[in-house]
């Protein structure tokens, strides 16, 4: 039920997103070239409809899950509850604190600047998907660099333009 209700959560921040989308002005661009606001529509389009579609398939499975299952099959778990309690509290932990770095992302993005913000939101959040573990720091930071190389270049290319007035680039 925690995911159906993550899902239901992100379902109605694709709604806001696309509300907020459709107040938001073309930006004197004109043709055939994708402007701001088509950038805002087709991703929150995108957010509400992979959404809904992980959410239907979580109650299916869940509903199937519920059917399939047996007291025989519960009481021979391969695995102690307290263990499956643990990995549960560790990922409720990593849908979190990921949460609260993409508001603390997007919050950064408008004060700080994107580079810096996507530089600090990619390797906290490569850092924690490999556990925290000091060995895999270095790949983090490379990944996070290499990220950043390829978002400039692309947004040159493409002209994509970012807040003036931030604190770095």
């Amino acid at each position: 039920m925690k995911k159906v209700a993550i899902e239901i959560i992100l379902i109605l921040s694709g709604i806001l997103f696309l509300i907020t989308g459709l107040n938001i002005g073309a930006g004197g661009f004109s043709g055939d070239v994708l402007n701001q606001r088509d950038y805002v529509l087709i991703l929150s389009g995108l957010l509400i409809v992979l959404s809904g579609i992980s959410m239907i398939k979580t109650l299916i499975l869940s509903k199937k899950k519920d059917s399939d299952s047996t007291p025989e099959t519960n009481s021979s778990k391969s695995e102690p509850e307290s263990e499956e309690n643990d990995r549960s509290h560790k990922v409720n932990k990593n849908i979190w604190m990921t949460m609260i770095l993409l508001l603390l992302f997007a919050y950064g993005f408008s004060y700080i600047g994107f580079y810096v913000s996507s530089f600090i939101f990619v390797f906290i959040l490569t850092w924690m998907m490999f556990n925290w573990s000091k060995r895999e720091l270095a790949k983090s930071l490379i990944f996070s660099v290499g990220l950043n190389v390829a978002f400039f270049f692309l947004f040159q290319f493409i002209n994509v333009y970012f807040p003036e007035n931030t604190l770095l680039f």
